[in-house]
């Protein structure tokens, strides 16, 4: 049986990277034992630093938020580490994962109010 993709939606800034580091693994252990497979992350400053992709770039910011969205379209769910509703860019992440119509899935699960 094929795995299925998810993409792993993370707050980072602020956060030490060995701690990013580690919450991604434990997402990607998580997704593991439902046969999901971690798409590979990418970072702003390998896009910033590509200078094919930088050139006539007026918005750096915006050419990043492409490239995720691109590589959201690829997956069949997100997986939304805690805390990401602290995070503009996570927030915009969870609406895109809405509107593409990914499957949800959260670290610590949504309760819903009766």
């Amino acid at each position: 049986m094929a795995s299925k993709h998810a993409i792993i939606v993370q707050p980072i800034e602020g956060i030490a990277p060995d701690v990013v580091a580690n919450n991604r693994l434990r997402a990607v252990r998580h997704l593991a034992q439902f046969n999901y497979e971690a798409v590979k992350e990418f970072s702003v400053d390998n896009v910033i630093a590509d200078p094919d992709l930088r050139d006539g770039v007026l918005h750096q910011d915006l050419l990043y938020l492409g490239m995720l969205y691109g590589r959201m379209s690829m997956c069949d769910a997100a997986y939304f580490i805690d805390g990401w509703r602290d995070s503009p860019i996570c927030v915009k992440q969870h609406e895109i994962a809405i509107i593409g119509g990914l499957e949800l899935i959260y670290e610590t699960p949504v309760r819903l109010l009766p």
